[in-house]
Formats: C-alpha cells, structure tokens, sequence
C-alpha cells in the first residue's frame, strides 16, 4: 500500500459509517418490509428521490441492501 492509498483510507474512511447511520435514521430498513421503487421510497421516508437513490446505491456498494432496476429491498 502506497502512502497516496493510506491517506485516501484515512480521509474516506468515515464514509461506509456515515451511509449506515443516514439509512438507519431515516428508518430505511424499517421501510423496505417489502421492496419498494425509489419514488415509492422516498415518499414513505418524506426524502428526494434523487437522495433515496444516492443512498441505497452506496447501500448496496456496501452489501447493506440490494438493488435493482430501481427498486431496493431489504
């Protein structure tokens, strides 16, 4: 590992907490009992679609949740 790879692990590590901490805020889990399209999602989270998007993709980056042809579950 090359310092350049150290230093972008330190300064972007907080991000994978911070992605699971906005998702269990926002009761995201709570809200896929059943799978739901993003605009579905975002209604019962009172979010943009857009954000609700941005988050469940990072989500499923991390293995939190799977997504497909936009519509997440559990």
């Amino acid at each position: 590992m090359t310092i350049a790879d150290r230093v972008e692990e330190l300064v972007t590590g907080y991000l994978p907490a911070m992605v699971v901490f906005a998702a269990v805020e926002l009761r995201v889990y709570e809200a896929l009992a059943v799978p739901r399209t993003f605009g579905e999602l975002a209604m019962e989270l009172g979010a943009t679609e857009d954000g609700v998007a941005r988050l469940c993709r990072a989500l499923a980056a991390l293995g939190m949740l799977a997504v497909e042809c936009d519509r997440a579950r559990a």
